[in-house]
This record gives C-alpha cells, structure tokens and sequence, in this order.
C-alpha cells in the first residue's frame, strides 16, 4: 500500500510495532493487536471487494481453520476500536465482510 494515497482515511492512522496505515479523518491513533492491525490491511487492501471468512482465515492467519469465531470475534474487536468509524467495516451475511473508505462520518 502507497503512504501518498489520498483518501478520505489519510489523516488519521493505526500504528502497531512502528508501522502505520491511514484509517480516518482527524489527528488521533486507535491501537491495534497484531492481528486487528493485518485483518484491517487485508481488508483496506482489497476496499470495496467482499473478503470471505475463509479468505481471511487463510491470508491473515496462514491457516484452513483458526476456529469457528476467530473472524467474527476480530471484526467485533476492530469495529469497537473504531468507534464511530465502525460502520467502514460492512458484515456481508454469509460471505464475509467488505471495507468502505467512503463511508459516512458522524
């Protein structure tokens, strides 16, 4: 991903262990664990596209089973963190899930 990228998300950034990638209008940080932080990049990589479970189960943690809830329990993690921005993070029922750089602010 281009750090000149400009979005909607470039003035705000998630940092973890010294890596940061935008997120979000305003000058604030949202700390990420290591895997919130690459199921996000996985999701910001591929915006707009509908990422299956199964897909991020495999990209993010390198495996064909990470356990019945481990994507659900990540999504509802990172969207908390979020905040009001939650809403980039959509819920495709039955697929998986979709990132939107051009969702709404409160």
């Amino acid at each position: 991903m281009k750090n000149e990228m400009m979005t909607p998300w470039s003035a705000f950034s998630l940092s973890l262990l010294g890596f940061s990638i935008p997120v979000c209008p305003g000058d604030c940080r949202v700390k990420l664990t290591k895997l919130e932080f690459e199921v996000f990049l996985y999701l910001h990589e591929h915006e707009n596209k509908p990422i299956t479970r199964a897909s991020l189960i495999e990209k993010v943690w390198g495996a064909k089973y990470a356990g019945s809830h481990a994507v659900e329990a990540v999504a509802r993690s990172l969207r908390k963190r979020l905040g009001s921005r939650a809403a980039a993070i959509e819920t495709i029922r039955n697929v998986g899930y979709r990132f939107h750089q051009d969702c709404k602010w409160p």
